[in-house]
Parts: structure tokens; C-alpha cells; sequence
């Protein structure tokens, strides 16, 4: 856990850093399906967008890389265990960006939209005229390349993580959850 936290406060400074916030440290904003908004119909101006890494380690294998034997490892490097950034800034920006941090195993994508195809709280906020800063933590989404050989179980788990974001009781959506494309939202999501 110290270690998670950290990354965060390296993360969250460097952040600050790229956004010309010298000083102010954005508000880390952690997953809450609570409450959705609803997304209004007007158009979005986007200022700059883009996306950059922080930290990670570089593995060397010895030796000499050879040209003509591109799959061999000698003298290859490995870039893994980063941070991946993506950001977008509008138009009459607000002074201090938010920051999304996912939790338990998700990725940035938690914040783009919801699972029935709604807006998400990135976007929700960026026409609220917020910058947001979307981070995929090291071995996962954008982030995912690892320098550390390791096995991971891919384990079942649809399901929990439905019921989780209080969608409703599996397989039943609560009635305040409406859309009217939701199954066939969760089904495509879910395939993937």
C-alpha cells in the first residue's frame, strides 16, 4: 500500500507539472456509480488533447541486437510498469484539472462512458470546462506492458462487476437504471 501511494503522489505531481499547475495538486477523484448525469446535447470545443507516460522501468537483455534475427531478445530493450496519460483541456479552461484514478482492476475506460453508452464522468465534466486527466496505472489498460514475468488468471467475473456499480441484481437492472439500449450495451461491452 505504500508503494500504491507513492506512485500517487509521483503521478499526481508530474501531473500538476505537464498541466502548468506548479504547486497545486489536482484532486484524485476515485469511481462512484452513484449518480449519473445526464449529458447535454450541445457541442464540446477541445483546446489540446493528448496523452504522455510517466515512470516505468527500461529492461536491457546483454548482448548484441541483430537486424537480421528481430525476434531474439539480445541487446533489445523493454519500456513496461508506466503510467499512460491520456488528457483533454477545453476551451475557457478551468484553473486546477481533475484527475481520474481507477480502482480494482479497471482502466481509464471507466470514466469515458458508462456501461449502457452513456457519457462519462470525463466528458461530463470537460463541458463543465474542466481538464481531466485519465490514468490507466501501470499493467493495465494502455499501461498494460509489464517488465516482470508473471501469470495472470483471467477469472469470470462479468457479473460482480454488474452488480457492483449497483447496475441492479443480476441478471435484472434496477428501474432508475434505464436506458433504452442497455442490454444491448451490456452484451457488445461485455463480449470484448
Amino acid at each position: 500500500m505504500h508503494e500504491i501511494q507513492r506512485l500517487r503522489k509521483r503521478w499526481t505531481s508530474r501531473i500538476s507539472h505537464r498541466a502548468g499547475l506548479h504547486g497545486h495538486e489536482p484532486r484524485l477523484w476515485r469511481q462512484s456509480a452513484s449518480h449519473h448525469a445526464q449529458a447535454g446535447d450541445s457541442l464540446l470545443t477541445i483546446r489540446e488533447q493528448g496523452s504522455f507516460l510517466i515512470g516505468g522501468t527500461v529492461k536491457t537483455q546483454p548482448g548484441t541486437y541483430d537486424t537480421r534475427h528481430p525476434l531474439r531478445a539480445d541487446g533489445q530493450t523493454l519500456h513496461g510498469d508506466h503510467a499512460y496519460v491520456s488528457y483533454q483541456i477545453p476551451a475557457d479552461a478551468r484553473r486546477i484539472p481533475l484527475v481520474f484514478l481507477h480502482v480494482a482492476g479497471q482502466s481509464a475506460k471507466t470514466w469515458e462512458s458508462t456501461p449502457d453508452g452513456r457519457e462519462g464522468f470525463a466528458t461530463l465534466f470537460l463541458r463543465r470546462g474542466f481538464s481531466t486527466y485519465l490514468i490507466d496505472q501501470p499493467r493495465r489498460g494502455r499501461a498494460g506492458r509489464s517488465t516482470a514475468d508473471e501469470t495472470v488468471k483471467a477469472t469470470p467475473d462479468d457479473q460482480f462487476w454488474f452488480e457492483n456499480f449497483r447496475m441492479g441484481v443480476w441478471p435484472h437492472y434496477y428501474k432508475a437504471a434505464s436506458s433504452p439500449d442497455r442490454q444491448r450495451h451490456w452484451n457488445s461491452s461485455s463480449a470484448k
